[in-house]
């Protein structure tokens, strides 16, 4: 197997960050595929699915831990904060995520 699919192999152990989409080592790939051996072009893209996959499960589990944080996030309120809300006539859960969004902003 050439050298040079054996360091990416590796590599995308050390850097999987660096194989997102179509980045620097996803298009040199593709600009020399047609060059490389069907084992080469397999073991790349094998290894490839692989690492975007873990890359997948990590962008769940992040989604699913901030969703846990936002919903368990402690919110206090002022009285002046609690006026307010009242003489708009929401309730405190709502005025809540009307800051949320703001700080967004």
């Amino acid at each position: 197997m050439n050298e040079g699919v054996q360091i990416l192999l590796k590599r995308m152990d050390s850097n999987p960050d660096e194989f997102k989409d179509d980045g620097k080592w996803v298009s040199m790939f593709n600009n020399y595929k047609k060059y490389m051996t069907d084992e080469e072009k397999t073991a790349f893209m094998d290894k490839l699915s692989a690492t975007r996959m873990e890359q997948f499960k990590q962008g769940v589990l992040k989604k699913l831990l901030d969703e846990e944080k936002q919903a368990t996030k402690t919110f206090r309120v002022t009285s002046e904060q609690f006026n307010l809300a009242t003489k708009l006539g929401i309730s405190l859960n709502e005025y809540a995520k009307i800051l949320a969004e703001w700080e967004k902003i």
